[in-house]
Parts: C-alpha cells; structure tokens; sequence
C-alpha cells in the first residue's frame, strides 16, 4: 500500500539521467531545486540528505567506500535514523562500505525478514477485533477520513452522546484517535 518517491538531485522539470524519464512519470518527485536546475554533481549529497530526512532507516545493500550511499547512512545517523546494512565478501569493493558500517554499529540485513524485525513488525496478522454494529458502521466512517463527532452523529442518525461513547470504544480496542481541532480518525 505504499507509495514511491523519487527524490531529484536536480529540478522536477530535469529529470536525471534522461532515460529514467518513464520511471519518473509512475511515480512521486521531490526535489529542492528551483526550475530549470540543472543536475550537478554537488547536488546529489543535498539530495542524500532529503532521503535520509524522509525515510525511518536507510539499508545499504552494496556500496564502495566511496558513494552516495554511504553520505546518506551518514545523514541518517546525524538524523538519529536507523541505519542497516547487508554484509558482502570482504574483497569485493562494492562490498567494502555496507562491511564497514556493520563494522561501525549497523544492523546486519541477511533476509528481508531481519529488515522487518529490526523496524518492529511483526509479521503476524493483527487479531480481529469484536464490534457491534454501531461500532463497525462508525469504524467504516473514519476509515474514510477524520471527521468531527457531530458529523459522525449526523451521517449515522445517531445521538452525539452516543457517537463519543463510541468513540472511546474505539479508541480503547486501539481503532480510532482523537486528532486536533476535535476531529476523529481510524488509526
């Protein structure tokens, strides 16, 4: 269900290199870089840095010592992100910058399941929670976005006393969240 992001080390209008023009269309850009910028080579580590920014952790997968790679674990780490990294033969030099990071303290990756563990997922399907039918057809409601209690009361035809006792059920089976400015979301 996620999205992916291309982030630019140039303007949104220069995609770089050319030929991944098609790939950028199937997905979101960002970029820093005014309009018409074109791409430099001092610009990709400002690029790094959004990356490491944006994400949870960084996993470096090969890397020399000397790479792009390695400048975005940097940031992660100055960003207090998680960085991981997957180990390589010892004389292969594409190896050599993933091997000194796990050396340095980063999470060995061996499967994709390491990945998923270390980040606190389980990987076991949440267990159903039991609701009555007020508290599914609710449910259903905020699924479709926040809304302020006395919307939910109007759309369901029900009271608002009876639509905020709700949510505190919902809340309490860990369904719903009370978000700013009054308003309820699904969690």
């Amino acid at each position: 269900g996620g999205r992916t992001l291309g982030v630019l080390g140039s303007a949104l209008d220069r995609v770089y290199p050319p030929e991944h023009r098609p790939l950028a269309g199937r997905m979101d850009l960002l970029s820093e870089f005014p309009f018409g910028t074109e791409p430099k080579p001092e610009f990709f580590p400002r690029r790094n840095r959004l990356i490491a920014g944006l994400v949870r952790a960084v996993i470096v997968v090969e890397a020399p010592l000397a790479s792009g790679a390695l400048i975005t674990a940097r940031y992660a780490l100055e960003l207090g992100k998680e960085v991981l990294a997957v180990p390589g033969r010892p004389t292969d030099q594409g190896s050599l910058g993933a091997n000194r990071l796990i050396q340095d303290g980063a999470y060995p990756v061996l499967s994709a399941e390491d990945v998923l563990s270390y980040l606190g997922f389980s990987g076991k399907p949440k267990e159903a929670v039991a609701l009555s039918g007020e508290e599914e057809r609710l449910y259903a409601l905020l699924r479709q976005g926040e809304a302020l209690p006395e919307d939910l009361a109007q759309a369901l035809g029900l009271p608002p006393e009876r639509v905020l006792s709700l949510l505190t059920l919902l809340e309490l089976k860990g369904l719903a969240q009370a978000l700013p400015g009054g308003r309820y979301g699904a969690t």
